[in-house]
């Protein structure tokens, strides 16, 4: 952050205690009298991508996150998501970096990638299941079945004709 009479002062990587801690070692330079400070996080960005119902950019005006409440605000995830493989892209200093999360695992809760970073970006690969075509549900499945029978049987009622 910059101010005119403070110069600048480097937030990025802190939390919001240490933030208003080092804005208020710097007004106390300038200011005789007792100092207020209220530092306020602008909202975690994140988006997401792929077997989500609602996938999109979201902003949400909370201070901390857990990744099951991204899910949640994207609509939770589709049947066809693959829950043993979110892929987290994280942004850091010197960079992107992937990481491979299993949703179904009870020890990501211990994870460094539980709670939600700005900028965070999510992508659910669908199951194999998605990759040869078939239906979300049973229902589904048996309709495209007896569709494929059945185009299969008139063609060859026009071929052997």
């Amino acid at each position: 952050m910059t101010y005119r009479f403070l110069g600048k002062i480097l937030v990025r990587g802190r939390t919001i205690e240490e933030a208003k801690n080092a804005i208020e070692a710097e007004l106390v330079k300038f200011v005789t009298t007792d100092v207020f400070v209220r530092v306020r996080l602008g909202g975690i960005r994140f988006s997401t991508l792929g077997e989500f119902r609602r996938p999109g950019k979201f902003v949400m005006m909370e201070e901390r996150m857990t990744i099951f409440e991204a899910i949640a605000a994207a609509g939770d995830l589709t049947n066809l998501a693959n829950r043993d493989q979110l892929i987290l892209i994280r942004q850091y200093p010197e960079g992107s970096r992937m990481h491979q999360i299993n949703l179904n695992d009870r020890n990501i809760i211990k994870s460094p990638y539980y709670f939600v970073q700005p900028n965070d970006l999510y992508y659910a690969e669908p199951m194999k299941v998605r990759e040869i075509g078939a239906g979300e549900n049973a229902s589904q499945s048996l309709s495209l079945l007896i569709s494929s029978v059945s185009a299969f049987v008139l063609i060859l009622n026009l071929i052997v004709r």
